[in-house]
């Protein structure tokens, strides 16, 4: 039996090649060397796009973090209310975080073989929004670990959905500044959540439950507010 024989590249073909290489790698940013990439502005309107997108799945990232936030600080009466240990509450948010590393993959499925990025990014903001809001109605420990693995499920597809979409959107020289964006303005929903606590249970004299459905009120207008935006 006769060994496939392997066509070695043309000397032509091996440089026309190198060529494109190194231009994918100048567009893209990975040549090593210190370069302006310009302005920001007059590049979004040279591909005629604007940074509402990243504003629109910054805010739905932004208070994707209320709930997880806001049952950090309200644990104890969380604790109290239902008659449940510190080591309980910790293993719901054990699991609610194991959601959230699982989500990920089966929604980047979903999102290859459906295409439809923009409609699950707002349909998963809706879905936390509600498990949010639904929190502040919960008897017991079983309620607890079932909203919260809901809410790490719909958390882990932001990981999947939002930042390939922002890519996607957006011209390769204003990539980085673009997912820097969107990463600040969701990294001040874990700075804003606790602030809203502290005011809803200080000055407002709500309880936990009041807290939560306030803040799952508030996540679920600024999703339906961007739906124009993503779908």
């Amino acid at each position: 039996m006769s060994e496939a024989t392997k066509t070695e590249p043309t000397p032509l073909a091996a440089e026309s090649l190198a060529t494109r290489r190194q231009a994918a790698r100048a567009t893209l940013g990975l040549q090593g060397e210190q370069r302006d990439a310009g302005a920001l502005g007059p590049i979004l309107r040279e591909y005629s796009v604007t940074l509402y997108p990243m504003i629109a799945l910054g805010v739905l990232g932004f208070v994707d973090l209320f709930q997880s936030s806001a049952l950090v600080v309200l644990a104890p009466d969380v604790r109290n209310t239902l008659g449940l240990s510190y080591g309980l509450i910790g293993l719901a948010q054990g699991l609610g975080l194991l959601a959230t590393a699982v989500a990920p993959l089966p929604m980047a499925a979903v999102a290859r073989s459906w295409g439809r990025r923009g409609l699950l990014c707002l349909a998963t903001g809706i879905g936390w929004s509600l498990v949010t809001l639904t929190t502040g109605f919960v008897t017991s420990l079983v309620a607890l670990i079932f909203l919260l693995v809901a809410d790490g499920l719909s958390t882990g597809s932001v990981n999947a959905l939002h930042p390939p979409l922002l890519a996607d959107t957006y011209p390769p020289r204003a990539r980085i500044r673009v997912l820097s964006g969107y990463r600040a303005i969701t990294v001040l929903g874990q700075i804003i959540a606790p602030l809203l606590v502290a005011l809803l249970t200080g000055p407002f004299h709500l309880t936990w439950r009041g807290v939560f459905l306030v803040l799952g009120g508030i996540s679920l207008l600024s999703s339906l507010g961007d739906r124009k935006s993503v779908v």
